[in-house]
């Protein structure tokens, strides 16, 4: 079960949530505006994927309403469970999940998003640390074994690559959706 950080916790949004602001001269293959990165975790007390879905919302406007352009999963889990592992399988990390509606330039944002975890370490370390905090507020009595003083781990990966396993993605899933309309 995904649970929405902010949801549980509205009054960090003013302090904690990501967002990332383009101006109209920015050079970039995704609309200017502003892009939110709402967070919802995995909170099944009886897992520790350490799981993070990230729905990106596009603001063109401060008055416009926000608009979801791209969802997209991500773990820092080196070894997940059976379940989670064949729900990955040779998928990269992180990935758009094939579950949600996703923008012409959702694989670009995505590796936006990439870039900047890697880059922003305080980031990647608060993202853990809200899996942690949710966990908590659900009934876990004490945080994983993982957070002991463990720094953050990120997997740095080849964009390209995960480009084109993206693009595969979602040929195989076009694929599907068109042969499911036939019958």
């Amino acid at each position: 079960m995904m649970l929405g950080y902010f949801d549980v916790f509205p009054e960090k949004c003013e302090t904690e949530i990501r967002t990332a602001h383009f101006s109209a001269d920015a050079s970039l293959p995704f609309p200017h505006g502003t892009y939110v990165f709402a967070e919802f975790y995995c909170v099944d007390l009886s897992c520790d994927c350490q799981r993070l879905l990230v729905k990106a919302l596009y603001v063109k406007t401060p008055q416009s309403k926000p608009k979801e352009v791209a969802t997209f999963s991500y773990s820092w889990n080196d070894a997940p469970d059976d379940s989670w592992a064949n729900i990955i399988g040779e998928t990269t990390n992180p990935f758009l999940d094939p579950l949600h509606r996703q923008a012409a330039y959702a694989d670009e944002l995505v590796g936006f998003w990439y870039d900047m975890l890697c880059r922003d370490h305080e980031y990647a370390e608060r993202l853990r640390k809200h899996y942690a905090e949710l966990r908590r507020e659900r009934g876990q009595s004490a945080p994983p074994s993982i957070w002991d003083e463990e720094p953050a781990k990120i997997v740095a990966i080849d964009l390209g690559e995960k480009k084109r396993r993206h693009r595969a993605l979602r040929e195989h899933l076009k694929k599907r959706r068109s042969s499911r309309r036939q019958k």
